[in-house]
């Protein structure tokens, strides 16, 4: 799940979503509804490369990717790609 990242001493929330949600393409909607319930959110961190598909361009488009950071777990070509532009910052790869 999408962990959002918020405030001093670095606390985080758990960002719940159903399979169901995960397979309508409805992460990205809860992030940028968790962004706009708390604009303290600095970091979005996912647990895996599928949940990230799309979610700068959609946190772009909100006017909600500014000054926030996008990191996670396992990327693929896509979120490699994005990383070189600049609109995720870092992830980390199991072989």
């Amino acid at each position: 799940m999408p962990r959002v990242v918020s405030g001093e001493g670095c606390t985080f929330t758990e960002l719940a979503l159903t399979l169901d949600q995960l397979l309508a393409g409805e992460a990205p909607g809860a992030v940028v509804s968790a962004l706009q319930a708390d604009p303290d959110i600095d970091y979005v961190h996912f647990a895996f490369d599928g949940l990230a598909g799309g979610m700068s361009a959609t946190l772009a488009e909100a006017d909600l990717l500014e000054g926030r950071k996008l990191v996670g777990l396992d990327y693929n070509g896509a979120i490699l790609q994005e990383i070189v532009d600049g609109t995720q910052q870092f992830w980390t790869t199991n072989p």
